[in-house]
């Protein structure tokens, strides 16, 4: 398979993946009711994540060949760069919106706000720190990601409480996602044996996820059920590792599954998925398309537009339709930001 051919099967795939985002969230903002009992957004949030993850890893890679200068200029203004300024204007957009625009109170939520909003960014951030320096240091990548995920649990998080809440970069999501931006970096590297036995992982994933999502809730979600640490501290230290240990688990194997079922699929039948050339253009701006979406879907859609349907109706008619018209307009609207210099930096375009 062609290097153009390989690029335009996976960018479909980031395509269908930030719609699911998009659609996620028109669930979860629009519902009258509790999103974690939505059997549609309990589905999307059992896998989606972890396939952006595991995507984020098999384009790491390339970056172990950058000076590290380079790859911290560039990683900043990817990722951080955009945190800082959309948190910013969020803040000041959220307090607008409320009518109490107090410069004190923005200056003390811009702390805080842009990397709990954002906080996938900020979670790829450490992921790339991490795998960067542990792959410079160990050629074994089995090893160096046996000893980043042991670090990683053992540095102080947001878990822990008190100040670690306001200054610590790693959540419970981070502990999360970490583990499927490395599988991405191990399919990379071993990208000619996945595909040659795409088929057989596309079958084996697809079993396993339909048995798993029979049993899931959406209480099992890692915003409900946290991933633990090896300890916490809250006056004194607890070990804490094994709590939650099964729902983590099972939530580990069935995003596992969900995102090798997706991306199998759409390496094995990508010659059918090139007729989608929308999920394409989608997947080359999902980085933009997820930062708009948090002005128009979460912080003024969200406010304003509440359905109160059947949920049928609501699950498979209204929201896939708002969620498509609303991807193709923030996917237009990313467009253009990226034609002017200064939008560019906001969504992470400019280089």
């Amino acid at each position: 398979m062609n290097t153009k051919h390989r690029i335009g099967y996976i960018d479909s795939i980031k395509g269908f993946a930030i719609f699911l985002v998009v659609w996620g969230h028109c669930i979860q903002f629009f519902s009258t009711s509790n999103c974690f009992e939505n059997i549609v957004f309990s589905i999307i949030y059992s896998f989606h994540m972890p396939l952006f993850m595991m995507l984020s890893g098999f384009f790491f890679i390339g970056s172990l060949k950058e000076s590290m200068e380079s790859f911290f200029i560039k990683t900043f203004r990817r990722l951080i760069l955009p945190i800082i300024l959309c948190g910013t204007l969020l803040s000041i957009y959220i307090d607008i919106m409320k009518g109490e625009l107090q410069i004190i109170r923005i200056l003390h939520s811009i702390w805080l706000q842009p990397l709990n909003q954002f906080w996938f960014l900020r979670d790829l951030f450490v992921c790339y720190i991490f795998a960067y320096f542990i792959l410079k240091l160990f050629n074994n990548k089995l090893f160096a990601f046996g000893c980043s995920l042991i670090i990683l649990f053992i540095l102080p998080n947001k878990l822990w409480g008190g100040w670690m809440t306001a200054i610590s970069p790693i959540s419970y999501s981070t502990l999360y996602i970490f583990p499927y931006f490395w599988i991405g970096i191990f399919i990379k590297c071993y990208y000619n044996y996945f595909q040659n036995l795409r088929k057989q992982i596309f079958i084996i994933s697809t079993i396993i996820f339909l048995v798993l999502i029979i049993f899931w809730d959406g209480n099992y979600t890692v915003y409900q059920s946290h991933v633990y640490p090896i300890y916490i501290y809250n006056n004194s230290f607890t070990f804490t590792l094994f709590q939650n240990w099964n729902i983590t688990l099972y939530r580990l194997i069935i995003g596992l599954a969900g995102g090798l079922m997706i991306w199998s699929f759409f390496d094995y039948f990508s010659i059918f998925i090139k007729i989608i050339p929308v999920l394409e253009c989608w997947g080359r701006n999902t980085l933009g398309i997820y930062i708009i979406q948090t002005f128009i879907i979460e912080y003024f859609m969200g406010k304003f537009i509440k359905i109160d349907i059947p949920i049928l109706f609501y699950n498979f008619i209204i929201t896939p339709i708002i969620a498509v018209i609303l991807t193709i307009l923030i996917n237009f609207i990313v467009n253009q930001m990226k034609r002017n210099i200064i939008t560019s930096y906001l969504i992470g375009f400019k280089e």
